[in-house]
């Protein structure tokens, strides 16, 4: 076992690694669940019955089924691995059944007030030392950031201002799969990034810890009792443009995921209103077989769906009179 061990913790989580581009966190992950595992085993041989009696064991430690999984879907993988290479003779990881998990749902809030809390989150206090202000308009312009690119924090840490162009309005993403991704810039930041040019070092200097620590007293602020996260407004970000009517590939080409499957599943958290217009407007029995004033809900649900309805540049109003329906926008 000893052998099979020193196998693992060197040609799989560091050859194979190297071989498929993974990212030093997700080696370190993989490291420390091989480890528990082989630790727990001891002598005990690598099988389908040692992996599920495993699984148990966790589970009796307190495991959330969540995280059982991830944990046996790296296992998995391994025994796979191990097979492929010759080091078992059998591929036993469709016996380690992994546990079933709901997908939660992630409750959003509408962009335009994840925002707000960024800006309540990091208002400088009256006593504040000017390191501080300075400390908390680096966390507003990096929350700005995400909630306008989608970045993972991590990404948006690492840029520097050799990653920028200017000129093309572009700049370059190091991703945690070590893709390196160029993307377009949010025109309403380019200013604030000209200032950041000259630092030395990352272009934000700021941690996620105190990032989510100023979202958290953003909503305290506001009221929103919605948890925000740096992750969370990854999720606003793609949700936004996806009930904007932005296209499923070109969302996911800015989120850069694999697959646009990923984007759809993971990333897009349709509300129950979406999903209940989309059938009423758009089935034709059901539409064709609406009153007027079920017609006149569905315009106005539309209607006030738009991003005109939350753009304070604009003032929207949807009225009803004498059997009419009326919408006014005005330019403010």
């Amino acid at each position: 076992m000893r052998a099979l061990r020193d196998i693992v913790l060197t040609d799989y989580l560091i050859n194979y690694s190297a071989e498929q581009n993974l990212s030093k966190w997700t080696v370190k992950s993989k490291r420390g669940v091989l480890t528990r595992l082989f630790n727990w085993l001891g002598d005990k041989p690598l099988t389908a019955a040692s992996c599920r009696e495993y699984a148990h064991y966790l589970l009796g430690h307190g495991y959330k089924p969540s995280s059982l999984k991830q944990e046996l879907v790296k296992i998995r993988a391994m025994v796979r691995f191990l097979k492929r290479r010759g080091f078992i003779k059998k591929d036993f990881s469709a016996d380690v059944p992994l546990p079933r998990v709901p997908r939660c749902h992630l409750e959003i809030i509408p962009i335009e007030l994840a925002e707000q809390v960024i800006i309540a989150g990091t208002e400088p206090g009256p006593d504040d030392h000017k390191l501080h202000r300075i400390s908390k308009e680096d966390q507003r312009q990096a929350l700005r950031f995400i909630l306008r690119s989608g970045l993972r924090n991590r990404e948006l840490r690492d840029l520097r201002p050799e990653d920028i162009n200017l000129e093309n309005k572009t700049y370059v993403v190091h991703s945690k799969s070590q893709n390196v991704d160029v993307l377009p810039f949010p025109q309403d930041m380019i200013e604030e990034i000209k200032k950041r040019l000259g630092n030395r070092g990352k272009l934000f200097p700021v941690s996620a810890g105190v990032m989510n620590s100023a979202l958290k007293h953003g909503c305290q602020k506001l009221g929103v009792t919605t948890k925000l996260t740096c992750h969370g407004l990854r999720h606003t970000f793609c949700t936004s443009l996806l009930r904007r009517g932005a296209s499923m590939q070109l969302v996911s080409r800015l989120m850069r995921h694999s697959s646009a499957m990923i984007t759809d599943v993971v990333y897009s958290h349709y509300l129950l209103d979406d999903l209940a217009q989309t059938l009423n407007s758009k089935h034709p029995l059901i539409f064709y077989g609406l009153s007027k004033e079920q017609t006149f809900d569905l315009v106005e649900q539309a209607v006030r769906g738009t991003a005109v309805s939350t753009d304070k540049r604009f003032g929207l109003t949807v009225e009803r009179l004498d059997g009419e329906l009326v919408i006014k926008v005005r330019y403010n």
